[in-house]
C-alpha cells in the first residue's frame, strides 16, 4: 500500500475526528476518498470495500447512510445489467436460461415459487 501525506488545518483535522469518533482521522479520510470515488463511479463497490477492509454489504450500508445512491438507476445502466444477467444465465451452446439450473445442476439455489399455496389462496376468499 502506498502512503500519501496531506497537510490539514487544525479545523479540518478536528472535523474529520468529530465526524466519526470510532475512526481515527486517517481512516476517516480513507473512507471519504473511497466513498467519493464510488459516488463518481470511478471504483466499484468491491474495490471500495476491499480498500477499506470491510465487506461489500458493509460498504453499501456506509454509502447509503452517507447519502450516496448504491444503485445507478439510469436506463443505459439498467439495460447493461439486464444484458449481463441474461448472459450469465446462458450455458455455452445451449441457450438455456439460468432458471433451469436450480433443479439439480448445482449452480445455485432452486427457483423460488412466488405463487400463493392453495391453502393460502383459500384463506382470504371465505374467511
Amino acid at each position: 500500500m502506498s502512503t500519501l501525506s496531506i497537510d490539514l488545518s487544525p479545523q479540518l483535522l478536528e472535523a474529520l475526528r468529530a465526524e466519526d469518533a470510532s475512526l481515527d482521522a486517517a481512516d476517516r479520510a480513507r473512507q471519504l476518498v473511497a466513498l467519493d470515488l464510488f459516488r463518481r463511479r470511478v471504483i466499484s463497490t468491491g474495490t471500495a470495500a476491499r480498500e477499506l477492509g470491510i465487506l461489500i454489504g458493509d460498504f453499501l450500508r456506509l454509502a447509503s447512510t452517507s447519502g450516496i445512491p448504491v444503485f445507478d438507476s439510469g436506463e443505459e445502466n439498467l439495460e447493461h445489467k439486464i444484458a449481463s444477467i441474461l448472459a450469465l444465465g446462458r450455458r455455452p451452446g445451449s441457450g438455456r436460461a439460468a432458471a433451469t439450473r436450480g433443479s439439480g445442476g448445482g449452480l445455485g439455489p432452486p427457483p423460488i415459487n412466488c405463487s400463493p399455496s392453495p391453502a393460502a389462496a383459500g384463506e382470504g376468499a371465505g374467511g
